[in-house]
């Protein structure tokens, strides 16, 4: 009967050890499943590019400049609105050059070399060369121009030069081209674009095409953004009508036709004194926000935010 009741006693002793064993174990599996869950990985970061049309630092920019000794003296009510974009794109319309001549009127432009340092304060990055005007001082006034724009830590494409920025974890191509000067060779830049695309991840064509002063664009700049975009391209950006002329969608791409004038000596109508900033936001390789910003020439020949 005692042997009996001791191997009862035992096999309770047993039964409840082993319950405590396989809760305990439970328990910790239980945990080290929490602790083990993946934590959601976080979001890359967004990259805003900003946008703007002609700056003409020469004629009576230039002079207005030189006479007030102050090359940001232009930019001082804009530059909030240009510095805080991951990048600032303009087209630079007219060379840089050491002894240049101080007038107010003509149609051959150029800039003191100080005058960059206006660019270089506003915030802007990068500057598309491809115009009717970079070669007005020939070849040795673009490479001077270049030169200078390098000292100031501003890049730039256009003239056969395709530029490639890196920036949070994304690649962005820029590519430039004159169609006023010579008429572009759609071929030829169709197949850049399309070669950009093995390197890049967004696209920006900037075009120096189309009328001056005209509001709408014509056929011409149609067919050639309709092409860029078709070879790759993700983003169109005008100028050289000096007026804005409208934003438009291919194939949920945009093109701004022209983005007029942001900083030039044409003070005589309100639509050559009136510009327009283009703010893109990108995330995870999409366009995911388009902002415009009206800017205004006032009469001191500052460009200030209308909007």
């Amino acid at each position: 009967m005692r042997d009996k009741t001791v191997v009862t006693i035992s096999t309770v002793i047993f039964i409840i050890t082993a319950t405590i064993v396989f809760f305990l174990y439970q328990k910790k599996t239980s945990f080290e499943k929490i602790t083990t869950v993946p934590t959601k990985a976080p979001e890359q970061k967004s990259t805003t590019l900003l946008f703007v049309g002609d700056i003409g630092l020469g004629r009576e920019i230039n002079w207005q400049i030189q006479n007030k000794k102050d090359p940001k003296f232009p930019f001082l009510k804009i530059k909030s609105e240009i510095e805080d974009a991951d990048l600032s794109i303009a087209n630079l319309e007219g060379p840089l050059i050491e002894n240049c001549p101080l007038t107010r009127t003509g149609f051959k432009f150029c800039g003191q070399p100080g005058n960059a340092l206006g660019l270089k304060f506003a915030g802007f990055d990068l500057v598309n060369l491809a115009n009717n005007h970079t070669n007005n001082y020939g070849p040795d006034g673009f490479l001077e121009t270049s030169q200078i724009l390098k000292k100031n830590n501003i890049d730039y494409f256009g003239k056969e030069k395709i530029v490639y920025k890196n920036l949070n974890n994304l690649t962005l191509a820029f590519l430039g081209y004159d169609d006023i000067v010579r008429r572009l060779d759609i071929n030829e830049m169709e197949v850049a674009v399309k070669n950009s695309r093995q390197k890049a991840d967004i696209i920006v064509v900037s075009f120096h095409w189309g009328e001056e002063y005209q509001q709408k664009p014509n056929q011409r700049q149609r067919t050639i953004a309709y092409s860029a975009i078709d070879a790759g391209a993700d983003i169109i950006i005008g100028h050289h009508p000096h007026t804005i002329q409208p934003l438009d969608y291919y194939r949920q791409k945009p093109i701004f036709f022209s983005l007029g004038n942001f900083l030039f000596d044409q003070l005589w109508s309100e639509q050559t004194r009136t510009g327009l900033i283009a703010k893109i936001t990108i995330n995870n390789k999409n366009i995911i926000k388009i902002e415009t910003v009206i800017t205004w020439i006032n009469d001191q020949y500052q460009v200030e935010r209308s909007n």
